[in-house]
């Protein structure tokens, strides 16, 4: 009995144990984790790199700035440098909560005392409540303090009067307002007239000299109207130091009106004539305004002459003279009948451009420009076509065109030519020249302004093929055709009618010197050298002479209709 008794009693007293050790197991506060873990800082800088303690109520502070990931105790110092005493305390361990966090500075050392100008370190430490460091300790960081006002020297329009075109030319459609300090800061710009304004509040510059573009629109991107503006330029430096003196001024002019040219004229100019009367071609006109001037003569196909510049030219009457000349090899030689233009460009100080071209009338002789076809081409001798019994096409033009046809226009009377004499241009002047090209055919009569080009050939096809035709190119893109067309119809009927051949008519083509040259022009085969009968008839002079004297009458008949 006793023993049992005692075997409740033991179970008893454990099981009261084993709650016990519960209780105190759920009911004691949890034990305390070590924490190692060291705060992230990011982003660490000053707000200002310059401030101006100065009590203008402008820049006055410079804070710490960074972005802590958790609470954090916080201490700051300000030094002259790493070796030099604290001259003030910005923190000291103060408590700072997780995220962006602000240290000021107001530029005053521990007296209160604004510091002298100049550059100033400071170490920012942090810690976690832990006692954890951040990666750095401590973080160093630079500002500078700087009360002293900067020089706005001066300032000008680099430009003006300017003309911003709606359309720009290239000729000072922008200007640029130019400014002078003596330190790094920033520039504000306004300008303004006319009820337009336009500003740049705000532009980052460098000590010295630096410019502020202006294409001539206000703030809504609107081109201003012609008149005078006022640009007002402003300054403060870094650290927000307004300049001395506080603003500079500058006058502008916008201006986009051509200066006007008037009472324009030219004279009927006859340099051939041994008379010393109106030798000289003259233009007169009148201009507004002070002007440069510059002026270019063209020959009636607008290959350039001869032209000239001058750098002022005061308001009121001028003229320009040209002696109707043009350069030719080392000689200076009067220029063939036709209408010459001279381009004559005025513009204004604003950069714009007055540009007229009336035409000199010139009334001297007619040039005909005779090309012998082959002879030669890209550096190698150029025989054309050979007939059955070797004769060379080369050989058959040559003598066509420079020994039979020249002398007859050169002889042609004035009476039979409108009263005026005719000289002949030779595309080539022998038989062989390897390094003739096509291209060079058709430049020499453009150069030198030939009213007409008359190239000379034999054909060439089966051997039964036989008579002479004429060509010439025709299309829109040369405005000569008509005349052409007249000058081969003219050219292949009296040829016929002095050779009696069979008449193949007249045709277009394009041949590369109908098509390059920009005066009327005509390509005659004058007959078949590869049919024997008609090579027979081109070894003869007599023939030779006669188709010389064909070309020769359509030459005369051209001139008659087109004077």
């Amino acid at each position: 009995m006793r023993r049992a008794s005692a075997r409740v009693g033991i179970s008893q007293t454990a099981a009261a144990l084993t709650v016990g050790l519960l209780l105190a197991t759920i009911l004691a506060p949890p034990a305390l984790a070590a924490d190692r873990t060291r705060p992230r800082v990011s982003g660490v800088r000053m707000t200002r790199l310059y401030f101006s303690p100065n009590g203008d109520g402008v820049a006055e502070y410079s804070y710490v700035w960074f972005r802590a990931s958790e609470r954090a105790r916080v201490s700051a110092y300000v030094s002259r440098s790493a070796r030099t005493p604290i001259i003030r305390t910005l923190a000291r361990n103060r408590a700072m909560a997780a995220g962006r966090c602000l240290v000021p500075w107001n530029g005053r050392d521990a007296a209160n005392n604004v510091v002298a100008d100049g550059w100033y370190l400071v170490r920012l430490y942090v810690k976690d409540y832990s006692g954890n460091r951040a990666g750095r300790y401590p973080y160093t960081l630079w500002v500078c303090v700087d009360t002293a006002r900067p020089n706005l020297e001066r300032a000008w329009a680099a430009i003006s009067p300017f003309s911003p075109n709606a359309r720009p030319d290239g000729y000072k459609d922008r200007t640029a307002i130019r400014s002078k300090v003596s330190e790094g800061g920033h520039v504000a710009l306004t300008i303004t007239g006319k009820g337009h304004t336009r500003s740049w509040p705000h532009v980052g510059r460098r000590a010295g000299t630096s410019q502020i573009i202006w294409n001539g629109r206000d703030q809504a991107g609107y081109r201003v109207p012609d008149g005078y503006y006022t640009a007002v330029v402003r300054f403060h430096d870094w650290a927000g130091n307004n300049s001395v003196p506080l603003t500079q001024t500058v006058r502008l002019r916008v201006d986009t009106t051509p200066p006007s040219v008037t009472n324009v004229r030219v004279n009927t100019a006859t340099p051939y004539e041994p008379d010393g009367n109106n030798d000289t071609a003259t233009v007169y006109f009148t201009t507004s305004e002070k002007a440069s001037y510059a002026y270019s003569i063209w020959n009636p196909f607008w290959t350039y002459l001869k032209g000239r510049s001058m750098s002022s030219l005061a308001p009121g009457n001028h003229a320009t003279s040209w002696d109707a000349k043009q350069r030719v090899g080392s000689t200076d030689v009067v220029v063939p009948n036709g209408r010459y233009p001279i381009r004559l460009v005025l513009r204004d100080a604003a950069g714009n451009a007055r540009v007229t071209t009336p035409r000199f009338t010139i009334k001297s002789y007619y040039l005909v420009c005779v090309d012998p076809g082959h002879g030669g081409k890209n550096g190698v001798y150029d025989s054309g076509a050979v007939g059955p019994t070797g004769y060379k096409e080369s050989v058959a033009n040559f003598d066509m065109g420079y020994y039979r046809l020249r002398p007859l226009l050169e002889a042609i009377p004035e009476s039979s030519a409108n009263g005026y004499p005719v000289k002949v241009l030779m595309t080539r002047a022998q038989e062989r020249i390897p390094s003739m090209t096509l291209a060079k055919r058709s430049w020499i009569a453009n150069y030198r302004g030939a009213n007409i080009f008359v190239s000379i050939h034999c054909n060439a096809a089966g051997g039964s093929a036989h008579g002479s035709e004429t060509f010439y190119y025709r299309t829109a893109e040369k405005s000569t055709a008509a005349q052409s067309a007249y000058l081969a119809t003219m050219i292949q009927r009296k040829t016929v009618a002095r050779t009696s051949r069979y008449n193949r008519g007249v045709k277009t083509a394009s041949f590369y010197v109908l098509r390059r040259t920009r005066m009327p022009a005509a390509l005659h085969e004058a007959a078949f050298i590869s049919n024997r009968t008609e090579e027979r008839l081109l070894k003869s002079t007599a023939f030779r002479r006669s188709v010389a004297q064909g070309v020769r009458d359509g030459i005369v008949a051209y001139f008659q209709r087109y004077p």
